[in-house]
Parts: C-alpha cells; sequence; structure tokens
C-alpha cells in the first residue's frame, strides 16, 4: 500500500480556519494532472466569480474567490500549504 504525501485533513483544516480568518468564500487546492487541474481538497466556491489563483509549487495552486484579506499573508499560506502537501 502507497504511503499518503499528505494528510487530506490536516489541509482541510488549515483551509477552514484561513476561510473564517480572512472572510475569502471558497478556498481550495488543486493538483495538476498533465495539462488539467484537479480538485484536491477544501471548500468549494461558492459563486460563479472567477478564483485568483496562487502558485503553491510546479504540481499544487491555491485558489481562492475573494484573495481580497488574504493577499498581504499568501506568502506565510502557501509555505504552510507547501510544507503539508510535499513536506519542503
Amino acid at each position: 500500500m502507497e504511503k499518503e504525501i499528505y494528510s487530506s485533513k490536516e489541509v482541510q483544516d488549515f483551509l477552514e480556519r484561513v476561510r473564517c480568518t480572512y472572510e475569502t468564500g471558497g478556498i481550495w487546492v488543486a493538483r495538476r494532472f498533465g495539462r488539467r487541474w484537479s480538485f484536491l481538497c477544501g471548500i468549494e466556491p461558492t459563486g460563479p466569480s472567477m478564483p485568483a489563483r496562487f502558485k503553491i509549487d510546479d504540481d499544487y495552486m491555491l485558489f481562492c474567490e475573494n484573495p481580497e484579506k488574504i493577499s498581504k499573508k499568501i506568502v506565510q499560506i502557501t509555505n504552510k500549504l507547501r510544507e503539508l502537501l510535499v513536506g519542503k
């Protein structure tokens, strides 16, 4: 059996804390599979607006529906997600 590279529960809990703290609306992580991005975990969008994208690393991207309040903390947030997702 393969070992998971991350605990989706940890990532989900972290994204929930970010959403509650910064009122981001939908906030989620997607993973690249070829040319496509696939939803991995998080809080799905609540509206039809185009989400902002923040690169975590070459294979992971953070999507955020209302990024205005997290823009000053995005480096810390993406670094924490990178640590949770790939252990870097």
